[in-house]
């Protein structure tokens, strides 16, 4: 068995949508809780949220939140399980305090996760000091009475955004021909369907950025490993050459995402800001596909077969594994106005061999004037918005006044009379003392 215990963070609030949200989903369900009245999801928000206001003084490590990952050698039930959670928490001093355990089955490893406060009924924070040794010691000490065997040094378990998936190896970015080719596509699906999409069509985009081509037919799912370009490197393997139950896997995830949509109001505007943003400058679509490619969010569109206008488009967002129509991001980038704008010519529809402006066969006075003026114009437009208080006026951005030739001569000649200037760069602040 492993436990693996994020770091605190400010707020509960990540901790609770992680695990309520994968309830939604269909793919976790709470399994146990402590010291609470009610485990609705409005009540157990506002129960963490009092904890929260009740704290004496402010500190940054107020959530609790581990994963219970029981390995295959494990003969403990799931009773022993929630039996060594409740001796865990008593010894971590958080006995009394508010806990949920979820059981997680979105893999096929079934773990379990822990959220609970670290603030207690007197608003004190209870101490974290040396906690994950502290867990080492008690779970070496009670492995014998919960029937499992403690992990070796150095194994990890990775699972998710938050904590971490599914063996000691860590996650592929994307498909890979020169590996096992049949588990590879086991992980990339599972991955897959830890995304919040609303069906088939999305989850076809999502798998085609880890480098899955996928096909429905009849109730089945069949895959295909593909390269960096879309070509496909393998051939098709059905759900019985895998010997897994993709069609359902999936039927069973999209069970609980209609509801878990409606809580993605921070990713849905992330992706709309962004989206707006990236529309507003990019010079064509590829180039509003490369801006968002850079935020990790990956544009699908969807094309007529005749004149290949785009009459459609998904916004898959890897970072928060959510995925969005356009039509969902509130006018932001609509396909009306990527219509209207290759209409009115601020789409190029090819950015490849379009003439650059170049200096070649101008002279060199040219090239300077020119450069003088581009420089002037970014100083302007800096100093328009970057300007100090009591910064002197004058024809450069520092401010620094330079003296014509014949200023020069008479700023010698009153020097040679006996003047003494005071030290300012501009002529305002000049003090004559005469002899």
């Amino acid at each position: 068995m492993i436990v693996e215990i994020e770091k605190p963070r400010p707020s509960c609030s990540s901790a609770l949508d992680y695990n309520e949200g994968k309830v939604l989903r269909g793919v976790a369900s709470l399994v146990a809780y402590a010291n609470m009245g009610s485990v609705a999801r409005e009540d157990i928000y506002a129960l963490f949220e009092r904890y929260l206001h009740s704290a004496i003084y402010d500190t940054a490590e107020v959530s609790f939140h581990a994963s219970v990952n029981p390995s295959e050698k494990d003969t403990c039930s799931e009773e022993d399980i929630l039996g060594f959670i409740t001796a865990l928490m008593e010894h971590l001093h958080m006995g009394r305090q508010p806990y949920l355990v979820y059981r997680h089955f979105d893999i096929e490893r079934e773990h379990y996760h822990v959220v609970s406060i670290r603030i207690d009924g007197q608003g004190r924070k209870i101490g974290n000091y040396y906690e994950k040794r502290n867990v080492s010691a008690f779970m070496r000490r009670v492995a014998p009475r919960f029937s499992f065997t403690v992990a070796g040094r150095g194994e990890r378990v990775l699972e998710s955004e938050d904590l971490s998936v599914e063996s000691v190896k860590p996650s592929r970015a994307r498909f890979n021909p020169r590996e096992g080719v049949v588990s590879q596509m086991k992980e990339i699906f599972s991955r897959a369907l830890s995304y919040d999409f609303d069906g088939f069509p999305q989850l076809e985009c999502i798998l085609s950025d880890i480098g899955l081509k996928a096909t429905l037919d009849r109730h089945e799912i069949s895959l295909q490993g593909t390269n960096r370009k879309g070509e496909p490197v393998t051939r098709v393997f059905t759900e019985a050459d895998l010997r897994e139950p993709l069609y359902q896997r999936m039927t069973r995830v999209l069970e609980g995402h209609a509801q878990s949509h409606r809580l993605r109001h921070r990713e849905k505007e992330r992706v709309r800001s962004l989206a707006g943003f990236a529309f507003d400058i990019s010079r064509s679509e590829g180039h509003f596909v490369n801006i968002l490619r850079g935020k990790g969010i990956s544009v699908h569109f969807s094309r007529t077969k005749g004149s290949g206008d785009i009459f459609g488009a998904t916004f898959v967002d890897h970072s928060t594994r959510t995925v969005f129509r356009a039509s969902e991001l509130r006018g932001a980038v609509s396909i009306l106005r990527m219509q209207e704008a290759v209409a009115k010519g601020k789409w190029r529809l090819e950015d490849r061999g379009r003439k650059r402006s170049t200096y070649v066969g101008r002279s060199r006075s040219a090239v300077k004037q020119d450069s003088l003026r581009l420089r002037d114009l970014h100083v302007g437009a800096v100093a328009k918005v970057l300007k100090p208080v009591g910064q002197p006026h004058g024809n450069s951005w520092s401010g620094k006044i330079r003296l014509s030739e014949e200023e020069l001569r008479e700023r010698m000649k009153e020097n040679e009379g006996g003047a003494v200037y005071a030290n300012f760069e501009d002529r305002r602040f000049v003090e004559k003392n005469h002899y």
